[in-house]
């Protein structure tokens, strides 16, 4: 609530402090949210087979579609990459194992990939398999961050694909101990989408160089997939590299940053979960980070008024 002073000195002194709040908000928000944007992605696949031509470019074109600049790796070259001058390495399952190997496995950087064979490489469980003619995942976490990104709002089933086809899944033997699976097949069983933070603990017992995020989505890629499927991706990449979406500080979806914004979070403190009761940086939490984010993007609007209504 804003309210007017009455007297020059009041209105300066009441100025002063809502400029110093807002620039100590300002420094707080600028901590707690990145924004990655057109950030460099590491893409592995294997560029070689033409029948992984159609799944492997609609990869390309959804990283592009999201602002990012995307490098090309075939995968029996993926071993001479330097990951570290990307912010993100993706790999499809159209990759060999053998090929890849373990030249990703101690990167600091986030890496996203859907080829089954690869989970034990990344010591994130045994060895995964294949599953054909699969259209749904039956998702099991909607609570956790990822999830949130993701868009996944209820647990179950959720169909990916009108037509079946194939889809990578990880092991539940070995599972990471620092692993959160956020849906397994359908039907429940193995782990088709999983993520383990960095720093957390690999089944090795050794914590994670940097974030591991695994997928389902088998050679077809992007190709073909529902809405559903496009979320899940771009949420996966979103996560991995930090970009929250939306305007910042709009929890209701208006695109105005008002006191109905509040209202949400103050009724959903420590309690709401996801960007609709109040998570806008979708930390898994709604607290004082999301007070913050909304107050330096509700004020700039409210000072401006406030001058605007002095000027009359």
């Amino acid at each position: 609530m804003f309210t007017r002073s009455h007297s020059r000195g009041g209105a300066l002194a009441g100025i002063s402090s809502l400029l110093i709040g807002f620039s100590f908000v300002v420094a707080l928000a600028m901590v707690s949210v990145t924004v990655a944007q057109g950030a460099p992605v590491l893409y592995i696949a294997d560029l070689d087979d033409a029948n992984d031509a159609v799944g492997n470019q609609s990869v390309v074109d959804r990283l592009e579609l999201l602002g990012h600049t995307v490098t090309t790796f075939d995968d029996n070259q993926s071993m001479t990459t330097d990951p570290s001058i990307f912010d993100l390495v993706v790999i499809t399952s159209s990759v060999l194992s053998g090929d890849v190997g373990t030249h990703f496995t101690n990167t600091a950087k986030p890496v996203i990939q859907w080829e089954q064979a690869l989970w034990d490489e990344l010591l994130m469980s045994n060895g995964g398999r294949t599953i054909v003619n699969s259209t749904s995942i039956n998702v099991t976490n909607i609570a956790h961050p990822l999830a949130q990104r993701m868009k996944l709002t209820q647990t179950g089933e959720l169909q990916i694909r009108n037509a079946g086809a194939e889809f990578h899944v990880g092991n539940t033997a070995n599972l990471a101990p620092g692993a959160t699976v956020i849906a397994e097949e359908s039907g429940g069983g193995a782990p088709a989408i999983a993520i383990v933070d960095a720093g957390g603990t690999l089944n090795n017992g050794n914590a994670a160089a940097g974030m591991r995020i695994m997928l389902f989505h088998g050679d077809p890629a992007l190709d073909g997939v529902l809405q559903a499927g496009f979320d899940i991706f771009d949420g996966a990449v979103n996560h991995a590299l930090g970009v929250v979406e939306g305007i910042p500080g709009d929890v209701n979806g208006d695109e105005v940053v008002d006191i109905n914004d509040y209202i949400i979070i103050r009724d959903n403190f420590r309690t709401g979960i996801g960007r609709s009761e109040g998570d806008l940086n979708l930390d898994g939490s709604v607290d004082l980070v999301d007070f913050r984010i909304w107050r330096v993007n509700a004020f700039p609007t409210a000072l401006l008024r406030r001058r605007k209504g002095r000027r009359k």
